[in-house]
């Protein structure tokens, strides 16, 4: 009997062991982050124990490139702690060893040791200064990074009879503010607003300046509503933009990036990624949540049946054949000449003429400002000088 309980008690020793390491083992499967501004490396999971931090990630890029990674490679988070690079497999730490190359289908399943990070620590951000690879608050306890979003966007709204603006050119300069949920100042978060208006010859790629508290401001002129993309870094977020209209949008920065990931991009497809208030509100909420929009294609095929009038075709023909090598020449000297200012009085849609018109002033203002920052002279004081000296 003694060696009857003997024996329970050493089975009930060994399982408590056993519970207690697996405790300690955690796994976290294509852990969610905010923001990335890297399509290289993506992790595909995170094990957590006392001895180490390992991460199992995928490399992409063009076959036979061989891949690296910096000693000085991190795990870091919110107060000051960090995470060391340690030891690597089937990836070079500072090109020491022979390196491995991305394989023919432009991937490379690596797996990367780290000093242990703590289990009271929810989110790290992972650091390679080499390579300039930065992926902001990656989850170790959640599937998706928690944002505030305030309740009133998250309620239906009563469709209001202004959604949807009428097909047609309609000169106008469109205005959006913007709220970027979930960002934080530290993060390398480079943003723009693109689109093409089928005149000049190149897309338009407009710079955005985001504030300390995530919210920014844009003005652009367009020719006609237009769908425009609104990129940050890696991660798109589509605009239906309408001149002399103004939309807030507010958008949830880790569902966007991490519908551009390809390890968690399907999830967060169709998940909603932003909302908005104001103009084309119907549109821009279903583009938001889906790669297409009913009301979209409404809208655009009202806006065909209209151009393809065949006297409304003729006239737009002829119109972009006269300005499009006007938008070039404007392109490359930021002004328009007298002969081209004659030109664009005979075009048959005035609209054209006030749009060129337009950008031409805004890329001469521009010019302008570039020129002055250009001869700017920055002067440093001398310590000693104070006061009305």
């Amino acid at each position: 009997m003694e060696r009857i309980c003997r024996y329970i008690c050493l089975l009930c020793v060994c399982f408590m062991v056993l519970q207690v390491q697996a405790n300690r083992r955690k796994v976290m499967e294509c852990p969610g982050f905010v923001l990335s501004n890297t399509t290289e490396i993506e992790f595909k999971r995170i094990i957590q124990t006392s001895e180490q931090t390992q991460v199992d990630a995928v490399m992409y890029g063009k076959p036979g490139t061989p891949v690296v990674i910096s000693s000085k490679a991190a795990l870091k988070w919110a107060d000051g702690g960090m995470a060391q690079l340690r030891e690597a497999e089937r990836i070079s730490i500072d090109g020491v060893t022979e390196p491995e190359v991305i394989e023919e289908n432009g991937t490379l399943e690596i797996t990367l040791s780290f000093s242990p990070v703590p289990s009271d620590v929810h989110e790290v951000d992972f650091i390679e200064p080499e390579m300039g690879w930065n992926i902001f608050g990656i989850q170790l306890s959640r599937e998706e990074p928690y944002v505030y979003v305030p309740n009133y966007l998250t309620t239906d709204k009563p469709e209001r009879s202004n959604e949807i603006p009428e097909p047609g050119l309609a000169v106008g300069k469109a205005v959006v503010n913007g709220y970027i949920l979930g960002y934080d100042p530290r993060m390398s978060l480079f943003t723009e607003l693109e689109y093409e208006d089928g005149l000049f010859p190149k897309e338009w790629k407009q710079s955005i300046k985001v504030r300390q508290d995530g919210s920014f401001h844009l003005e652009t002129e367009l020719l006609q509503p237009t769908l425009t993309a609104l990129r940050l870094n890696e991660a798109v977020l589509k605009l239906f933009l309408v001149p002399d209209e103004e939309v807030t949008v507010y958008i949830n920065l880790p569902r966007l990036s991490m519908s551009a990931s390809r390890l968690l991009g399907k999830r967060y497809e169709k998940k909603q990624k932003a909302w908005f208030d104001g103009a084309a509100e119907t549109i821009n909420r279903e583009l938001a949540s889906s790669p297409s929009s009913a009301a979209l294609n409404a809208y655009r095929a009202v806006e065909k049946g209209l151009m393809e009038s065949p006297e409304v075709a003729s006239k737009l023909q002829s119109d972009y054949e006269q300005v499009i090598p006007i938008c070039s020449r404007l392109t490359a000297s930021s002004s328009i000449s007298s002969d081209d200012r004659k030109v664009l009085k005979t075009v048959n849609f005035p609209e054209i003429r006030m749009y060129v018109e337009a950008v031409a002033e805004a890329l001469q203002q521009n010019a302008e400002r570039m020129e002055s920052v250009k001869e700017a002279v920055i002067a440093s004081l001398d310590a000693q000088v104070e006061g009305a000296d």
